[in-house]
């Protein structure tokens, strides 16, 4: 049987929604750039690759039409090699790896690109939402429609997750991100990129579009503290879980899988009959921008 093994990865840095320097820049450019790039940390050709997955959670707008495709042709492959675009949710890029791993075991190939892309700014607020539920889940299994919000809810409910526990560990989260990013930790990881972005003025509207670079992740807060976390409001009125510092972000990380030939190459339960299925994920995110800001 064939070993899979992980060759190298690259990624962007992660950028704030909406507000961020990644707020106007399409998702094939985003993949084609860290493609290109965890390619060449690879040593491979763009011909020798079988195929390039990518996850993504909301595979529409500037992530759909086969986003993994449109990544490819960025990244400078030909058009003889293809791309499949996977949706796990969260777990999407994960799946991928899992995936094209499976694919290099089972003996169909020996190159693979994987990974995953989003990009909250450009799609969340403008998702489809005709028709977006279906009447008989809505009535039976409305939980599979639940925002991550509420799905945390009823996670910390079932099994005693305490507020404090959760702030504990989003302030440690916080400390150790912004420790290893002073210290360089993922310099190596990110391949800068140049963009263009949108800024609003606040106070008159104006809105203007700057040239800049992400070269590090600038979600961090340093000055984050428990006694911070603890006084946040929480993102529902009855909660069980408050708002332990949730930032969505935008950020693309492939990898490539090769076979090792040489070192060149490579269920809920009733807990969810309180819930009100009209409430979606966007209104949610609505609820709980202004504690981004």
């Amino acid at each position: 049987m064939n070993e899979a093994v992980i060759v190298s990865t690259a990624r962007t840095g992660l950028a704030k929604s909406w507000r961020g320097a990644l707020n106007m820049t399409h998702g094939a450019k985003m993949g084609g750039h860290v493609v290109h790039a965890a390619l060449e940390r690879a040593k491979v050709e763009p011909q020798e690759v079988e195929d390039v997955l990518m996850g993504c959670a909301t595979p529409e707008g500037a992530t759909g039409w086969d986003i993994a495709r449109q990544a490819a042709i960025r990244a400078g492959m030909p058009v003889t090699v293809s791309g499949v675009t996977v949706n796990r949710f969260c777990s999407s890029g994960l799946q991928t790896v899992a995936l094209a791993a499976q694919r290099i075991l089972a003996g169909e190939g020996e190159i693979y690109v994987a990974g995953g892309v989003e990009s909250i700014s450009l799609v969340q607020n403008e998702a489809n939402k005709h028709h977006y539920q279906d009447e008989w889940l809505h009535r039976h299994k409305p939980e599979i429609y639940w925002p991550m919000l509420q799905t945390a809810e009823n996670v910390a409910r079932r099994y005693g997750i305490s507020k404090e526990r959760q702030d504990r560990y989003g302030a440690q989260s916080q400390q150790r991100a912004c420790a290893a990013q002073e210290q360089g930790l993922f310099a190596d990881e990110i391949v800068p990129m140049t963009t263009r972005y949108a800024v609003e003025d606040k106070a008159s509207g104006e809105k203007q579009v700057l040239d800049g670079v992400v070269d590090r992740d600038d979600c961090n807060r340093p000055d984050t503290t428990l006694e911070g976390l603890a006084s946040l409001k929480p993102a529902f009125a009855e909660s069980a879980v408050r708002q332990a510092f949730h930032m969505a972000r935008t950020q693309l990380r492939p990898v490539v899988l090769a076979v090792p030939m040489d070192v060149q190459k490579m269920e809920c339960d009733a807990d969810g009959a309180d819930y009100e299925p009209s409430t979606t994920l966007f209104e949610t995110q609505q609820k709980i921008r202004p504690a981004l800001d």
